[in-house]
């Protein structure tokens, strides 16, 4: 099994700078910079709109009374409708080379099984 770097950020951490790190960790690894990683945060409260649906459409509160809760509504360019992510939600990001994680097909890692396997204390890096 490929090695894998497991980044944690602490605290809550804006959408749009989880998703501007995961791409530069993408782009380190597509250019042989980096490893695979997995990134583990807690996003402060946002609702990202995936492109696939009309999903704004879908968001039933005006924006100002979201901003007024402490929520944010971010237009994503991933899949899916309305997700919204917040405090107490861990969410776990892979970058990795799917064809390392398996000699044969490249897959999807089998999480939890791999995970549990990745996220050992000695492998944890900090980014606070």
């Amino acid at each position: 099994m490929a090695r894998v770097s497991l980044v944690r950020l602490g605290g809550r951490v804006a959408y749009t700078r989880a998703l501007a790190l995961q791409r530069e960790l993408a782009r380190r690894r597509r250019g042989n910079e980096a490893g695979n990683s997995v990134l583990v945060l807690e996003h402060s409260p946002v609702f990202t709109l995936g492109k696939l649906q009309d999903s704004a459409s879908n968001v039933l509160s005006a924006r100002d009374e979201i901003a007024s809760a402490g929520a944010t509504v971010v237009q994503s360019d991933r899949g899916g409708n309305v997700t919204f992510h917040g405090p107490g939600q861990v969410v776990v990001s892979s970058n990795a080379n799917a064809a390392s994680w398996r000699p044969r097909a490249a897959r999807r890692a089998n999480f939890p099984s791999d995970g549990r396997r990745v996220c050992q204390p000695d492998a944890v890096h900090s980014l606070d």
